[in-house]
């Protein structure tokens, strides 16, 4: 069911996103340093792809974003290239369970919350 569109925002159901179970799933989290891509795309046609580095080392754990994200309004092009903070926290029964850092930044305020899940709207993180 559509929603009614009494603006251009979008929901999060519209942005592209990438979360840690998929991480979890594909073996991203299970130690030192590996690297890979996601790819998107809807009705059979791609819409988007991204490249991402993810380190679990000891005090140094992070995830490396790379992409081109082209504005939709304007049709320029940026290459984006930053990271975001992983944090992980133990498991009832054993193992752990990671976390992204929130990296979004608004009004000069980080938002630092752990979070499952990064979606990318409109803007250019």
């Amino acid at each position: 069911m559509g929603r009614w569109s009494y603006s251009d925002r979008r929901t999060v159901e519209e942005c592209k996103s990438i979360n840690t179970k998929f991480l979890n799933e594909h073996h991203y989290f299970d130690g030192g340093i590996r690297w890979g891509g996601m790819k998107w795309s809807r009705g059979g046609e791609k819409t988007g792809s991204i490249s991402f580095f993810v380190s679990t080392v000891e005090g140094d754990e992070y995830i490396r974003f790379q992409y081109t994200q082209t504005d939709r309004h304007t049709g320029e092009k940026a290459e984006l290239d930053y990271k975001a903070r992983l944090d992980s926290t133990p498991c009832h029964f054993g193992g752990r369970r990671w976390w992204f850092i929130c990296p979004l930044v608004v009004n000069g305020r980080a938002c630092n919350r752990r979070v499952g899940v990064l979606y990318l709207g409109d803007g250019k993180y």
